[in-house]
């Protein structure tokens, strides 16, 4: 019932994530309703400037709610496939980061929305380079996930670091 509650968070959370990308007002928040043109003056963009960069970052961040959907849908699955005996702290190290205890499961939205909320800078990056817009949308994607993964990785190799805390049974 637990994982069920978990990846039901997880398709809100993701379509939050879209939704935002969509109408949200990053784009203001995060400066880029304006640029600096050459008379070092600062200018509203232009509409239609506008309207692309926003399709690119929508695009791309739909795409990166589709790849974090996927991989929780498999785990899940994958979960679901072990037997009914098995404890629950005895998963993968990716079931744990998806399927994990409450401070797993807090990290794992709280970089999921972070990355999301920064991952315009990444489509922006992305504009330095004379390719295609799909290029751009790939590029800020695979720059997305790398962070992602990334920051999940060195969150799952420093947990058992963290020291344990004794019970109080045990005192």
């Amino acid at each position: 019932m637990r994982r069920n509650a978990i990846l039901c968070c997880d398709i809100i959370v993701s379509l939050i994530v879209v939704e935002w990308s969509l109408l949200g007002p990053w784009d203001k928040l995060l400066g880029f309703d304006v640029y600096h043109s050459r008379g070092d003056v600062w200018l509203p963009t232009p509409p239609a400037a506008a309207n692309f960069f926003r399709g690119m970052v929508s695009t791309g961040t739909m795409l990166f709610a589709v790849f974090f959907l996927i991989a929780s849908i498999l785990i899940f699955l994958m979960g679901r496939s072990r037997s009914a005996s098995a404890d629950q702290k005895g998963g993968s190290i990716l079931d744990q980061m998806f399927y994990g205890d409450a401070s797993k499961l807090t990290v794992k939205y709280a970089v999921f929305l972070f990355i999301s909320f920064i991952s315009p800078f990444f489509y922006n990056f992305m504009w330095r380079f004379q390719v295609t817009r799909p290029m751009r949308i790939a590029g800020g994607l695979a720059i997305s996930l790398a962070v992602f993964i990334a920051v999940m990785t060195v969150r799952a190799m420093l947990t058992p670091l963290a020291p344990s805390r004794p019970s109080a049974a045990s005192s």
